[in-house]
């Protein structure tokens, strides 16, 4: 994490806290969660289909229920834990191969539900982002999209990974401009506001 001496100590001042604290914290980001962070390739992206495919499935499940001789509060009871959306019955995720691989990415559908995408480490970052992209594509296809046409499989799916990069990059680019503090006065003034601290 980037972040200067003089912002650590003005985080401890205005929250009257240890700056020991402050640095420990600091420690963990970049040394336990940055790694993860930087293996979560399109994490927004990930995680969109992943819920399109699981309300999908829930909307399924529901109406299957509804058609079982259970109890009305069987049913009730059923229904609440599918339609939690806390409920992933898709989980998608994202690994490194391994071992040394030939290939460059490959997606496994999981029999019991949801999806494995392993990819080589080694790529560059742009090239692993657009990889995949590439493989989300052909969960997109096979779970979400109205797209009948598997002729041209492998090319939908590359489509498919291109728009999804012009979008996150566009992302970056240009709609998190509202979401970047301009400062850590600006961050500790919220701070201030949100969490009633003076």
């Amino acid at each position: 994490m980037n972040i200067l001496k003089k912002d650590i100590d003005k985080i401890s001042s205005n929250l009257k806290i240890d700056t020991d604290i402050v640095n420990n914290i600091i420690n963990d980001f970049d040394n336990i969660l940055q790694p993860v962070i930087q293996q979560n390739y399109l994490s927004h992206l990930v995680s969109s289909i992943e819920t399109i495919i699981n309300e999908k499935i829930k909307e399924k499940l529901h109406n299957e229920l509804i058609k079982t001789d259970r109890t009305e509060e069987e049913i009730k009871q059923k229904l609440y834990l599918i339609d939690t959306k806390y409920f992933r019955v898709f989980p998608i995720l994202l690994k490194p191969f391994p071992t040394e691989n030939k290939k460059k990415a490959i997606c496994y559908d999981i029999k019991t539900g949801g999806a494995i995408i392993l990819y080589d480490k080694n790529m560059k970052d742009t090239q692993k982002r657009l990889l995949i992209a590439h493989e989300l594509g052909h969960l997109y296809l096979k779970y979400v999209s109205t797209i009948k046409d598997k002729k041209e499989l492998e090319k939908i799916v590359t489509v498919f990974g291109i728009l999804a990069i012009l979008d996150k990059d566009d992302f970056y680019k240009n709609r998190t401009k509202d979401l970047i503090s301009k400062s850590i006065d600006e961050i500790l003034s919220n701070a201030r506001v949100l969490f009633k601290f003076n």
